[in-house]
């Protein structure tokens, strides 16, 4: 298994964004990103870019890639944009069912467990909870499940974005963070 995979479909605003932001707050993990549809070889949005840099997150060096089933297959982790994009890496790959996520139901699953003690096992160990706990949090609809998508759109739907990921990814970050201390790193 391979880090954690990113998907929204032109992999150039809101997956990039999730990827540089969770390898930025996770330096020992392998993040990565890819769109349904990509404009591959396509830099990150340049109003995403901002964002980004905005928060002192290094933007350079990307370029969008086109999702691969053998990306899901072999990540620890897959966290999408909207449940459209998980319907798509699942039928493109099947076996990557467990580990994917959309990024508010992930948030929601690791929210309600709120570790207290450091567990082993890693980025594996984060998603055999999430998996566990999947579906305890809040019923969200479809749209609630989606980040807002800023191509192509007016300046603020990139704030909405940023608003929506920055709100959904600290229980991530959290949990990813206590699972790699292990046990000795954990509060006691």
């Amino acid at each position: 298994m391979s880090g954690i995979l990113v998907v929204c479909t032109g992999n150039v605003c809101r997956s990039p964004y999730l990827e540089r932001l969770l390898a930025a707050a996770l330096p020992g993990v392998d993040v990565s990103s890819a769109g349904t549809m990509a404009l591959v070889g396509d830099d990150i949005e340049p109003r995403v870019k901002a964002k980004l840099l905005e928060r002192g997150v290094n933007a350079t060096g990307f370029a969008s890639r086109q999702l691969q089933p053998a990306m899901a297959e072999q990540a620890d982790l897959v966290i999408t944009a909207s449940r459209e994009h998980q319907r798509k890496v699942l039928r493109n790959a099947p076996r990557a069912m467990r580990r994917t996520f959309t990024l508010r139901e992930l948030a929601d699953a690791l929210a309600a467990d709120a570790p207290v003690h450091a567990q082993e096992g890693g980025l594996p160990a984060v998603v055999a909870r999430a998996v566990a706990l999947r579906g305890r949090g809040p019923s969200r609809t479809d749209e609630e499940c989606t980040v807002p998508d800023p191509y192509g759109k007016p300046d603020e739907v990139v704030s909405a974005m940023s608003a929506y990921v920055d709100d959904a990814l600290p229980p991530i970050i959290r949990a990813i963070e206590v699972a790699l201390q292990g046990p000795a790193g954990g509060d006691q």
